[in-house]
């Protein structure tokens, strides 16, 4: 009864079982999404748009005959042939009993297990759809792990990118903020500079229109007020590159120096005395001017570096050394001869 019903499963749904698919063959023609009729002994027949097709296993690959392989259907093995019996002849209701109980040959035949032609073809078809499965699935898997290290790599990227534009970002922005206070405390002290010149050799805040009268007292105190303001811009502009750049020892005398440079203003107007500053060529004058020169480059150049704190504190400290005091107007020829570095 199994085999039976094998049989009838295979008759009615097995035609019902194609698939679609592709072939490339070597004479160059191609089918897709062609179904598979069957499977035959020299090639494969399918069903296209235009008909019934047999594609040659000669013009396939050995790959695509692998898929489709012919599976010949066995010859059922010979019945066994009983030898005659000499039976006495019966007559009557005893020959027609024996009659009835002996099978006919066709009965026999059709009684005989046959061989399950239908599951070998199931077996193959699902065993090729599993291959072809495996292969979906494996290279699905590769097509995703390649696109999630693609992702992964264009993500550090552009970590790596944004970080090193924000930080020189923030460089930029923090030289930007240096020159401008740079250039405000310069302003700051060369107005208060020719202001305090002029109250010295006038003796006057302001140019009557006749007569003189004596510097009023808030007005120096005013000037002194704005010189040492601008010093304070200019102790804590170096207290930033202190604290933050990497300074080597002829910057530091260059910082120092111009600092002192720097004081002479307020210096001169606490001892109410004049700034003998006229020639920008030469003195003290030309000598300011290269400092703050050279101060101005340094500010613009890129110099950040981590330090330790005793190192910020100890750069500072040299800084703001009195030392420069004695050193700060040297000219090269001098600051050579003394071993000193020479202005940038």
């Amino acid at each position: 009864m199994k085999s039976i019903a094998i049989i009838i499963l295979a008759t009615v749904f097995l035609p019902l079982v194609s698939f679609a698919d592709d072939f490339s063959l070597s004479d160059g023609r191609e089918y897709k999404g062609v179904t598979v009729s069957r499977i035959e002994k020299d090639g494969v027949v399918v069903i296209t748009n235009d008909g019934v097709e047999k594609l040659p296993f000669l013009l396939m690959p050995k790959e695509t005959r692998d898929l489709y392989p012919y599976v010949p259907s066995p010859t059922p093995p010979p019945l066994p042939v009983a030898p005659p019996v000499n039976v006495p002849a019966q007559t009557g209701t005893a020959a027609s009993q024996n009659t009835q109980a002996s099978p006919s040959p066709a009965a026999t035949i059709a009684l005989a297990p046959l061989p399950s032609t239908a599951s070998r073809v199931v077996a193959i078809v699902e065993s090729s759809l599993k291959q072809k499965y495996l292969l979906l699935l494996a290279s699905t898997a590769l097509m995703l792990l390649v696109a999630l290290t693609v992702l992964a790599c264009a993500w550090f990227i552009v970590r790596r990118l944004m970080a090193s534009w924000i930080s020189k970002q923030k460089a930029r922005e923090f030289d930007f903020t240096n020159v401008r206070q740079f250039h405000s405390a310069y302003a700051d002290f060369f107005a208060a500079m020719k202001l305090w010149n002029h109250c010295i050799e006038h003796n006057e805040d302001e140019l009557p229109s006749a007569g003189e009268y004596e510097l009023p007292h808030a007005t120096r105190w005013e000037l002194l007020a704005k010189a040492y303001s601008a010093e304070s811009d200019i102790e804590s502009l170096f207290l930033k590159l202190a604290s933050t750049w990497n300074l080597d020892p002829q910057e530091i005398e260059l910082l120092g120096r111009f600092r002192q440079a720097f004081r002479t203003l307020g210096e001169s107007i606490r001892n109410n005395k004049a700034m003998k500053w006229n020639d920008p060529e030469a003195g003290d004058y030309l000598a300011f001017n290269r400092l703050a020169s050279s101060v101005a480059l340094l500010i613009i150049s890129e110099n950040a570096a981590k330090k330790t704190s005793e190192q910020r504190a100890e750069t500072f400290r040299q800084i703001t050394s009195n030392h420069w005091e004695s050193v700060w107007n040297l000219t090269d020829a001098e600051a050579k001869a003394k071993g000193l570095p020479l202005l940038k």
